[in-house]
């Protein structure tokens, strides 16, 4: 889960020089598939900023399980 989280932020954190396109955020997301049965859409494809709290949301609540496991 972890790693997949990395390769996913190095791919939607913007860099200097790089702009990432709102729709980047949720055509990268990992997660798609542990999802699919939230409501939906569930990125609204609005802005970047709200999409990146969305997927940071959703990575919370998979660490949150992880954690509960431990």
């Amino acid at each position: 889960v972890m790693s997949r989280w990395e390769e996913y932020m190095s791919k939607v954190k913007p860099k200097p020089g790089r702009e990432v396109k709102t729709e980047d955020v949720a055509s990268h997301f990992p997660f798609h598939k542990y999802f699919s049965n939230a409501p939906q859409p569930v990125f609204k494809g609005q802005s970047y900023q709200e999409d990146m709290d969305i997927a940071e949301g959703c990575y919370r609540h998979i660490r949150k399980i992880f954690t509960q496991l431990e």
